[in-house]
């Protein structure tokens, strides 16, 4: 009785082991799936900074990329550097190709205005040393923008600059002593100076 019981044991050990076989030969390996993934974790960038977008795939193999902006070709790299000189909403798409398969997804990228987020800080100037008030802009991420209203108006401030008052994404500035864009009594609207949406 214990050989009848022996010779069923292997048995079925041996036609376990031949199923398992035949698993083997029916493995068809895992669908090319890929996302695009955002190395600050969003997909928000202000105007004229640097968005690094990377292409993962669920299952490591040799694949040929493809980042198109717009319906052109930008990189053929797996990580893509954006960076857009203005603001709105762009669709970015990547293709991923191992020879036989190929697949695409998108992701959907917002520039805003580079003075949205951060702090502006004004200098007073001395007018009676020829020095006149000047704006400065510090982001999130500690980069300073010196002169933004020259640079973005192409005028100086007054000298003596007093304040700044932020209302409806709109900058104004009161000086004092005049200047090229206003003094006392004339303050000016920074027209250009894009605080963001």
């Amino acid at each position: 009785m214990k050989k009848f019981y022996l010779v069923f044991l292997v048995l079925g050990v041996f036609a376990g082991f031949l199923s398992s076989c035949d698993d083997d030969d029916k493995y068809i390996p895992d669908a090319l799936e890929l996302e695009i993934v955002s190395k600050s974790g969003v997909f928000t960038v202000a105007k004229e900074d640097t968005l690094f977008l990377k292409a993962k795939l669920n299952n490591p193999r040799e694949v040929k990329f493809s980042w198109t902006l717009n319906g052109q070709e930008v990189s053929t790299d797996s990580v893509y550097m954006f960076i857009a000189e203005n603001m709105g909403n762009y669709k970015i798409d990547v293709k991923a190709t191992d020879g036989g398969e190929e697949t695409t997804v998108s992701a959907s990228v917002e520039v805003y205005g580079k003075y949205k987020y951060g702090t502006f800080i004004l200098n007073e100037g001395q007018v009676w040393k020829g020095h006149y008030g000047t704006l400065a802009f510090i982001s999130p991420k500690g980069i300073v923008t010196d002169s933004v209203y020259f640079k973005e108006n192409g005028g100086s401030l007054g000298g003596c600059t007093q304040d700044l008052y932020i209302r409806n994404n709109k900058l104004y500035i009161i000086s004092q002593n005049g200047g090229n864009d206003g003094g006392f009594f004339n303050h000016s609207e920074c027209g250009n100076i894009e605080k963001g949406k």
